[in-house]
């Protein structure tokens, strides 16, 4: 992942034998899900930018665009998974980004939880979350109701003392 064009992570694995068989533009879709996946704790919440190498999966996934019924099953379904996270996406040529294909070619045996398709389940609570009205203004506010957690607060704040009886 690229953060400020500074790499900060690295992470890669094989196909495992029913993905070899894709085509060429669900293997490229499978290497950006299986990024978002692997640093899910670093990018759910903030916006991000993906960066591919191939042009046809910046229309398809493009977030402004929404989820395209032409797409074959398989794409939807990464599209719908990425429609939880908050992102750009842009096209690089391949020649701009050789340390990314340079890592892509090193072998790495696969496991099992690596070819495992994310469940519909996960997706549907990622669009839930979207519709809860929790917000920073809405914890402040319940946060100053309650007594405890009022204190809590305050004590934080402030510094505790040894005769704070929370």
């Amino acid at each position: 992942m690229v953060e400020r064009s500074a790499l900060f992570a690295f992470a890669s694995r094989s196909l495992n034998k029913a993905e070899r068989n894709y085509s060429q533009i669900d293997k490229e879709a499978l290497g950006i899900i299986f990024g978002v996946k692997k640093f899910h704790t670093y990018l759910y919440g903030r916006k991000f930018t993906l960066i591919t190498d191939h042009m046809p999966l910046v229309s398809i996934f493009n977030p402004k665009k929404g989820i395209s019924t032409t797409s074959a099953a398989r794409l939807q379904r990464y599209a719908l998974f990425l429609s939880g996270y908050t992102y750009d996406i842009e096209y690089k040529n391949t020649n701009k980004h050789t340390n990314a294909d340079a890592l892509s070619r090193i072998p790495q045996e696969s496991t099992e939880a690596d070819g495992e398709e994310f469940d519909a389940v996960d997706v549907f609570m990622l669009k839930q979350l979207e519709h809860l009205s929790l917000t920073n203004n809405n914890i402040r506010r319940e946060t100053a109701r309650d007594k405890i957690l009022s204190r809590v607060y305050e004590l934080v704040q402030k510094g505790w003392t040894v005769n704070d009886d929370i």
